[in-house]
Formats: structure tokens, C-alpha cells, sequence
């Protein structure tokens, strides 16, 4: 009778065991391939979506700007006036005091609110006594002194079209002084806010866009926008704005503002610790102000 042989001979495990090792170092080094490439393509994808989410946020911002909106700049700062809603003047009540349609109810859709009103901000309005036309708008600026919920406001007794509803009561805007003129009825008001971007290191040690505003009296904790992205060395943030000659101007003094340009960089997050770090990615945009309103400054 012939008898079974079982399990494996010293001379069999001596060739399976070096064949299994190379398989098995093999398979590792894929995996570990494998995660770092899912790593660098989830990092891209990161580095992306915060560049785009930053340069829309500034582009949204600057657009509407007029060249009195820009207060100061350097390569990584930008300081303006921010817009913070719009609507229209529904009447004038005494001589520091304009009306408004209210921030909410269904008078709303002929207003548009980023933020409430508050004390500092610059109201923009035109005067029923300025000679206005379409190629020369003059506008007076006041300083906000408070906006408050105004339920005996004139409004009631304005032309059809501006009289407020039962669902929102107007907003009656008092300047810190008087009026240089009568607001027209009608016309547009537009309230903005100074406000600051810039790069900031966080707690985590990394660099953001941030944004902080003025609220008259002090500026308010710096909030996060987009990033991280390369630190201001590196050109995280690189802010030129240039004149009607595109000549790059250092300064409000230097002439009229009528364009910025900006760019941001961004590095991967595999990569922040490279010994020669370097942008994976950036973003150049170039942003035109709008028309230059004369303005009235009080």
C-alpha cells in the first residue's frame, strides 16, 4: 500500500517563501502608490475648489466698486468699501433722515441686503436737487449713524410703487450730520461697509484669505474666506491695482483706480513640507471697476 504524502517539503517552502515575499512587497508598494496618487488628486481637487471659492468671493466683491470705494492696498492687502445692500428711497424724513422699503417682506424684492445697515457705514444717495443724467450722476455721501425700523415712516404716503406693505415696515436711515441735499424719491440708495482681505496664519500654523470689517468703531475678528494658500513670501496673495494706462499704482494718491489684478497660489498639502515648496496651482484674475461716480463727499 502506497502511503499519502502530506503538507509541504523544506525544499518547496525554500522557493514559495522568496516568491511570496517579492508578490507581497510588490502588492505593498501599489497600495502605498496608489494612496499617494489619491492624496495628490484630493489635494488638487482642495487647492482648486478654495482658489475658486476665493477668486469669485474677490471678484463679486471689486466689481461693483467705483474708484472712491478703493481706501488703501499693498501686494497683500486690499482695503474698500464694501457694498452692503441696496434699495430705493421711498421718502425724506427731516433733514438727517432718509426712508427706505423694507429689508424684508415682499417689498424685498426691490431691495438686496448682504448685511444690515449699521452705525459707520457710507450711504450713497442721490439728491432730488442734483442734475442728474445718465452721463453725470451725482451722488451724496453721509455717514450712517443708525438704521432702525421706522412704522410712522411717510412711505404710507408715497406713489403707488413705493409704498410699503402690511408684511415689513420701512427702514428710516439718520445720518451722523445733516444732509448736503434732499434725497430724490425713487432713487437708488446703496450703504457700504470698509472692509480688509488679507492673508493671516491660523491656528494651524497655515496661511488664509481672510476678512474683517469696520463697525465704526473698531474692526471685527478676522474671519476665513478661502485656503490655506502659500504664505505671503510665497505670493499666497499678490495684489496690484492699475490706473486707465494699466501703470500700477502703490497708492489712492497716484491717480484713479480702474483695475485690480490679483493672484493666488496655492501649494498641495503633500507637498508643504518639501524643502523647495512650490505653487501646485494659482489663479490670475483681473477685475475692472465700474463707471467713477462724482460724489459728494459730507
Amino acid at each position: 500500500m502506497m502511503r499519502v504524502r502530506r503538507g509541504t517539503t523544506l525544499v518547496e517552502l525554500m522557493v514559495a517563501l522568496p516568491i511570496g515575499a517579492v508578490i507581497g512587497t510588490m502588492a505593498v508598494a501599489m497600495l502605498l502608490d496608489t494612496h499617494k496618487l489619491s492624496r495628490r488628486l484630493n489635494s488638487s481637487t482642495q487647492i482648486g475648489r478654495e482658489l475658486r471659492q476665493a477668486a469669485s468671493v474677490l471678484a463679486s466683491e471689486i466689481r461693483p466698486l467705483a474708484a472712491s470705494d478703493m481706501i488703501a492696498w499693498s501686494d497683500t492687502s486690499l482695503e474698500i468699501h464694501a457694498l452692503v445692500g441696496s434699495g430705493i428711497a421711498c421718502a425724506a424724513s427731516g433733514t438727517s433722515s432718509v426712508d427706505m422699503l423694507p429689508l424684508h417682506g415682499t417689498d424685498a424684492t426691490r431691495t438686496s441686503w448682504f448685511a444690515t445697515p449699521q452705525s459707520g457705514d457710507r450711504v450713497f444717495m442721490q439728491g432730488a436737487d442734483s442734475a442728474i443724467t445718465p452721463q453725470d450722476a451725482r451722488w451724496t455721501v453721509s455717514a450712517l449713524h443708525s438704521a432702525t425700523t421706522s412704522a410712522t415712516s411717510n412711505c404710507t404716503t408715497s406713489p403707488h410703487m413705493l409704498r410699503s406693505t402690511a408684511t415689513g415696515n420701512p427702514v428710516r436711515l439718520t445720518m451722523s450730520s445733516p444732509l448736503a441735499v434732499t434725497p430724490a424719491t425713487g432713487s437708488l440708495v446703496r450703504i457700504a461697509r470698509r472692509a480688509r482681505y488679507s492673508l493671516y496664519r491660523a491656528s494651524d500654523g497655515l496661511w488664509y484669505l481672510g476678512r474683517k470689517a469696520f463697525n465704526g468703531a473698531s474692526w471685527t475678528t478676522i474671519q476665513p474666506v478661502a485656503g490655506p494658500f502659500d504664505k505671503p513670501q510665497l505670493d499666497g496673495l499678490h495684489i496690484q491695482v492699475r490706473d486707465s494706462a494699466n501703470t500700477v499704482m502703490t497708492s489712492a494718491a497716484a491717480g484713479t483706480p480702474r483695475s485690480v489684478a490679483l493672484e493666488l497660489h496655492a501649494t498641495s498639502a503633500w507637498k508643504r513640507s518639501a524643502t523647495t515648496p512650490g505653487a501646485q496651482d494659482s489663479v490670475l484674475m483681473h477685475v475692472t471697476l465700474r463707471g467713477q461716480m462724482e460724489a459728494i463727499v459730507r
